[in-house]
């Protein structure tokens, strides 16, 4: 019987809950390959979805979108809180944690525990499955848990496939906290779901099929998780929410989709010069920081287009309002010469949004 391992919480990233802010968090998390090797392929980016997809139903999280390139990958992750149990007991009863497991590890590994739980009963050992059962439910409602187990399960398939030893990726990975409100969100998943057209893979980022926006355009079936993730920020962008049984729904797909295309295109695309001159991909570092030395700012939309720091390294992204509120719950992880929380994009127009971390270089 195979066992996660447990998930130490690390401090050295910003992986704090805003719990007296709101009731769900959201987190850009990325990973790259160890040495940058080239080596996601399409066989190896539909293993890391099937991963991503199996663990994200296991942590009780929601993938809003993601993108998965030849050396790395991106995910924005809706992480709701815990549910609070009365008495502090567990989530699930033992018939409702197998039906969770099979719904999402799959018939065969609920089938495993089945005969474990068995085994268990049959030796006397009954507290055993309690404490199986509490062992999962802690690493649920946790992006850290979620990443390392998406990770480990991708390198055992990948090392196993290719007859490998050793690690595969180049850090455990990066995270950035994002304001689930305004305009951060869908910032955040237009930058996510952009990655290919900024690395000139495709020229409209519906027709990359390893991302968020790509899947979700997919016909059928195929596409359902992706766009119910994509209709959070349909509901960020104003798109109303259908009403069922009293309770609020996420926006209807169809009009989700119309919403966030113009969102993806009205600040991904650029076209500079005359009606006739072509749209680009993006800038190099050095015409950025030629316009820097000129005093200029880019748009959001230029921003949106550039692989910018602050998007993977800014430690929280949103408001300004958030960002401080943010702050003051954790004031004594900073220094006592740091008064406030936000920092300004610097070279770049982006309205309200900041950041936490004060970056040498936000571009590039």
């Amino acid at each position: 019987m195979e066992f996660l391992p447990l998930c130490p919480m690390p401090t050295s990233r910003y992986r704090f809950r805003p719990a007296d802010l709101e009731s769900v968090a959201y987190y850009h998390v990325t990973s790259r390959v160890v040495d940058r090797r080239f080596i996601l392929e399409a066989t190896e980016r539909e293993e890391l979805i099937k991963q991503m997809r199996r663990y994200e139903a296991l942590g009780g999280l929601r993938v809003v979108t993601y993108c998965i390139m030849s050396n790395h990958f991106h995910i924005l992750v809706e992480v709701p809180p815990r549910p609070e149990v009365d008495g502090g007991g567990p989530l699930f009863t033992e018939v409702e944690w197998l039906r969770h497991i099979q719904r999402s590890l799959g018939k065969g590994k609920a089938d495993e525990f089945r005969r474990l739980f068995e085994l268990y009963r049959g030796n006397g050992c009954e507290a055993v499955i309690a404490e199986v059962m509490a062992s999962y439910e802690k690493r649920m409602f946790s992006v850290s848990c979620f990443m390392q187990n998406v990770k480990q399960a991708f390198s055992a398939w990948y090392n196993k496939r290719n007859e490998r030893q050793g690690t595969l990726w180049e850090e455990a990975f990066r995270s950035v906290l994002v304001e689930g409100a305004g305009p951060s969100l869908a910032t955040m998943a237009a930058y996510i779901d952009l990655n290919p057209v900024r690395a000139k893979v495709v020229e409209d980022p519906a027709d990359y099929l390893w991302s968020g926006y790509g899947e979700a355009m997919a016909a059928g079936a195929a596409g359902a998780k992706a766009r119910a993730g994509l209709s959070v920020v349909g509901k960020i962008l104003g798109v109303e929410a259908e009403q069922s049984k009293g309770l609020p729904e996420l926006p209807p797909w169809e009009m989700v989709a119309s919403r966030y295309r113009l969102w993806l295109f009205g600040e991904g695309q650029e076209v500079h010069g005359s009606d006739v001159s072509p749209a680009r991909a993006g800038f190099s570092l050095e015409e950025v920081e030629k316009v820097h030395a000129e005093g200029g700012k880019l748009s959001r939309g230029q921003m949106l287009r550039l692989k910018v720091n602050y998007f993977t390294r800014g430690g929280i992204f949103g408001s300004a309002g958030f960002i401080n509120a943010v702050f003051e719950s954790v004031r004594d992880r900073f220094g006592k010469n740091r008064k406030s929380g936000a920092r300004k994009l610097k070279g770049v127009e982006a309205g309200d949004l900041r950041v936490l971390r004060d970056l040498q270089r936000g571009v590039g």
